[in-house]
């Protein structure tokens, strides 16, 4: 396979109009993170959620005691 196939393939999922993930494909983002960092960590764990509207977890803000394939 050439690049160019390579690249078509990797980008298959996105929407070449607005450059959108296919919400078919769509995942959940864990944040993981180092004690000292977690201020920066909240940060983006609200930009996340709350500007982009995405799926994500934070272990201190819970959600993340189930099987993430069941929701």
């Amino acid at each position: 396979m050439d690049s160019k196939e390579s690249d078509a393939s990797e980008n298959d999922d996105l929407d070449e109009a607005s450059g959108s993930v296919d919400e078919s494909t769509q995942g959940h983002i864990m944040l993981s993170y180092q004690w000292d960092d977690q201020k920066l960590v909240e940060d983006v764990y609200t930009y996340l959620k709350s500007e982009q509207n995405l799926p994500v977890w934070m272990d201190k803000y819970g959600g993340m005691q189930d099987n993430v394939l069941l929701r």
